[in-house]
């Protein structure tokens, strides 16, 4: 059994190194803590040694022990873990990483889904209640949907990174990996915005700099969060009767990828660089059932006639 125990100081030198070297979001760190210290809890309390068999083992306790974990889940937490252990190798704390070797689960991507016409619309209705909170949430998830920006994102996103103009606005988005870009957007999102800064000056702590704040609870005037705007789409689902398991944040990303795409103008590649991927095939992903697509790739009523096929 290895000597070795994870502990509160390994998880805020990790995320340090994650945030500062390697340039990754605060929620990515967390994520790879939380999986880490899983993981190294679990080997201690089984008397495990940190062994490749031992990593193959967890990752059968996951599948058959922990409500059958999917192999998708299995596989981002084996990826976290690689990452962990070989950091924790690079400075000194394992004479190897244990996760070498290990084969990653197999599993199939599921296909990109995004909202409706319709659904848009009710997504983004005016609630008619003068509600600080439901200008706020209309705020968050139409500035979703015109960006493509991704929940920590825009979670992050503070006041001298966004811009308004008299009918468009930008805003300048660090990404994963440090990695910056800018997006305009325009319609009646501008006013909105523009409405929810004389509104959030009413409620935010006088040196909260985060653009989307909470509004009650123990963090009232404080950035909202990661949490924060999970629950904003749920609230948004719920008041819409929809089914839970079809209302999240990033399905508004795959909205805005597919609509940016159907609308002809602009090509995957410039898609790409507006949501920050590094190739066009990680954007192909989030671009979900397309008229566009639909219409160009199928064969035309013309090229019956002229087979002579009779309508």
């Amino acid at each position: 059994m290895s000597s070795f125990r994870w502990t509160e100081d390994h998880a805020k030198a990790f995320s340090e190194y994650h945030i500062i070297t390697k340039g990754r979001s605060t929620t990515a760190a967390e994520k790879y803590c939380r999986i880490a210290r899983m993981f190294f809890t679990w080997a201690t309390a089984e008397g495990m040694p940190l062994t490749r068999d031992t990593v193959e083992h967890w990752m059968r306790h996951l599948a058959i022990r922990c409500d059958n974990r999917s192999n998708a889940t299995r596989a981002s937490r084996l990826s976290s873990l690689r990452s962990v252990c070989k950091w924790l190798v690079e400075i000194g704390h394992l004479e190897a990483n244990p996760c070498e070797g290990v084969p990653t689960p197999k599993f199939s991507k599921a296909a990109a889904q995004k909202f409706s016409p319709a659904e848009l619309t009710a997504l983004f209705a005016d609630p008619g209640d003068n509600k600080a909170i439901s200008l706020r949430d209309r705020c968050i998830l139409m500035l979703f949907y015109a960006t493509g920006m991704r929940r920590n994102e825009v979670a992050t996103l503070t006041l001298d990174r966004i811009t308004l103009a008299t009918r468009t606005g930008r805003v300048h988005v660090i990404g994963k990996g440090a990695k910056h870009r800018t997006i305009s957007f325009e319609g009646p999102l501008v006013h909105l915005l523009k409405t929810w800064l004389v509104v959030r000056a009413q409620f935010a702590h006088s040196d909260e700099k985060h653009l989307f704040i909470a509004l009650h609870g123990f963090n009232a005037g404080r950035a909202i969060g990661n949490g924060g705007l999970h629950k904003t789409i749920k609230r948004a689902g719920s008041r819409m009767g929809l089914p839970d398991n079809t209302v999240f944040l990033h399905k508004l990303r795959s909205t805005y990828a597919t609509d940016l795409y159907d609308s002809g103008g602009i090509e995957v590649k410039n898609i790409s660089m507006l949501m920050g991927h590094a190739s066009t095939d990680t954007t192909w992903g989030y671009i979900a059932i397309s008229e566009r697509h639909l219409q160009r790739n199928r064969i035309k009523t013309n090229k019956w006639e002229q087979l002579g096929v009779a309508g």
